[in-house]
C-alpha cells in the first residue's frame, strides 16, 4: 500500500515538477515537503486539500490515505494498537 508522502512524489514526478516547486505552491519549506515525501513528518490537512486540488486527486481518496498514515504513524510503536483501533471501530460503529 502507497504512503501519503509517496504519492505526492509519484504525482510530482508524474507531472515533473520540481521539490522546489511544488514546495513553493504549498507555501511550505523545501526540506518540510522532502520530509514529508519520504516519511519523516506528517502533512497536514491543510497540506492534503492543496495536493488534492494541485494534482486533481479527490479529496476523500488523499483523506483516507493520509489518516491511515496517521494512525499507523501513531500506532505503529505500540503493543496494543492493533487492539486499539479494533476497539475504535467498534466504538465508532455504536456511535452511530
Amino acid at each position: 500500500m502507497i504512503t501519503v508522502g509517496e504519492l505526492i512524489r509519484q504525482k510530482r514526478e508524474e507531472n515533473a515538477i520540481s521539490l522546489k516547486n511544488l514546495a513553493e505552491k504549498l507555501k511550505i519549506d523545501t526540506g518540510l515537503l522532502s520530509k514529508i515525501e519520504r516519511n519523516k513528518r506528517m502533512a497536514t490537512r491543510d497540506h492534503i486539500l492543496n495536493i488534492s486540488k494541485l494534482f486533481k486527486i479527490p479529496a476523500k481518496d488523499l483523506l483516507i490515505i493520509w489518516l491511515s498514515d496517521k494512525i499507523i504513524h501513531d500506532l505503529r510503536n505500540e503493543a496494543f494498537g492493533k487492539d486499539a483501533i479494533e476497539f475504535a471501530l467498534v466504538k465508532m460503529k455504536d456511535s452511530n
